[in-house]
């Protein structure tokens, strides 16, 4: 096929082969041995030579890794802000619940941790089929609604959770507050665990489930009085 580009100099060694056209831009006219086969037209443009790029794969290949890198880690810090600044928020303006979150998600990390798992993969498969009878496609869809708050809360007091604890397990104290040292400490920690390949994903996940178990089991409690009356 044919050839293009816009370099700085161009030099084709014997035996090369071009089945098109070779059309090309640059300060110089280009060097082109005997034995190459061009077989299409050669034209040749000058251009300045601030203009002219030369062709190399490998920079070419970095660049885009290193956009690639790039873009990644503006996405991390993007999120670790926004994760940052709603656990602020929530454990300010939900200072009670918030320390009941963190206080039950600790206490009964295990059962919590089991009740997340199963409550994570039963409830999408129980929303969905009620979706598809049509019969509860509102439940259907406030249930998903909930799930995905409950979930969007679990990501963040995950990391709460991890800074109280590791407060709690250095003063030997179990009085420490889910205030913004606890957040602080725990999120940027959480993230920082996270970026550690499979593992961090992994350590992650236990977190959350455990506080959506737990974040589920308080739910229920708080609707459980008002389903008896």
């Amino acid at each position: 096929g044919n050839v293009s580009g816009i370099i700085n100099s161009l030099k084709i060694e014997d035996g090369a082969s071009i089945s098109g056209d070779l059309i090309y831009r640059s300060p110089t006219k280009g060097i082109i041995a005997d034995g190459a086969t061009i077989g299409g037209e050669i034209i040749h443009e000058y251009t300045d030579s601030s203009a002219a790029v030369s062709i190399d794969p490998a920079a070419k290949l970095k660049e885009i890794k290193t956009g690639i890198l790039t873009a990644m880690a503006t996405l991390a810090i993007l999120k670790y802000l926004a994760v940052l600044a709603a656990a602020f928020l929530l454990t300010y303006w939900f200072n009670k619940r918030s320390q009941a979150l963190v206080d039950n998600s600790i206490k009964k990390f295990g059962n919590n941790l089991l009740t997340g798992f199963v409550a994570a993969v039963v409830a999408p498969v129980a929303l969905i089929l009620l979706l598809l009878t049509g019969i509860g496609a509102m439940v259907s869809v406030l249930g998903g609604a909930v799930y995905i708050l409950l979930f969007s809360v679990s990501g963040v007091f995950a990391g709460v959770m991890l800074g109280v604890y590791l407060r709690r397990a250095w003063t030997k104290s179990k009085k420490v507050p889910a205030d913004w040292k606890s957040v602080l400490l725990g999120v940027t920690l959480l993230h920082v665990i996270y970026v550690i390949p499979l593992v961090g994903f992994l350590f992650k996940m236990v977190l959350v489930m455990a506080v959506f178990g737990a974040s589920g089991r308080m739910l229920y409690e708080y609707l459980k009085p008002k389903r008896r009356r």
